[in-house]
């Protein structure tokens, strides 16, 4: 077969197969692309809001577990609808991780999990919106989504 393919009347063949595919196709996507034929375009201004009607009873009901593409082939029981959660779960506060390194006359150095260094004063913020409520000799006290932190140096 491959020596068919590698003779001139083979390859004569073949490029002749390959117009008429192509010929075939251009013909197919003129006609679909013809403007001419049948191309109807509507006034949006002519359109009267009142003609316009939203149906008062639809028959359709959604149920969310005939669309899981997870399950096919397979029949899951549905959920009775007092199983499900009525409210969200509680979010649950998560400290940063906080090192208090130094702290001098009013500016302290307060680094993160990461490494990052923040040299600050009372009142600044930084990092997530934590910010530092009061600086005292060996400790500061930081305020953050509602909750007090305090930092020790040297601890």
């Amino acid at each position: 077969m491959m020596a068919f393919f590698e003779s001139t009347i083979g390859r004569i063949l073949l490029i002749a197969f390959v117009i008429g595919v192509w010929g075939i196709n251009v013909c197919t996507f003129s006609e679909i692309g013809d403007q001419s034929a049948g191309v109807s375009t509507l006034d949006l201004q002519a359109i009267d809001i009142d003609d316009l009607v939203i149906p008062e009873n639809v028959d359709y009901v959604y149920r969310s577990s005939d669309r899981d593409p997870f399950f096919r082939g397979r029949i899951r029981p549905p959920v009775p609808e007092e199983n499900l959660p009525q409210q969200e779960p509680e979010r649950v506060y998560v400290q940063p991780v906080l090192t208090l390194n130094g702290i001098f006359d009013d500016m302290v150095v307060i680094t993160d999990e990461f490494g990052g260094s923040f040299f600050l004063k009372e009142g600044d913020r930084f990092k997530d919106g934590i910010k530092v409520e009061k600086i005292y000799q060996d400790s500061v006290i930081l305020y953050h989504s509602d909750h007090t932190i305090s930092l020790v140096i040297n601890n």
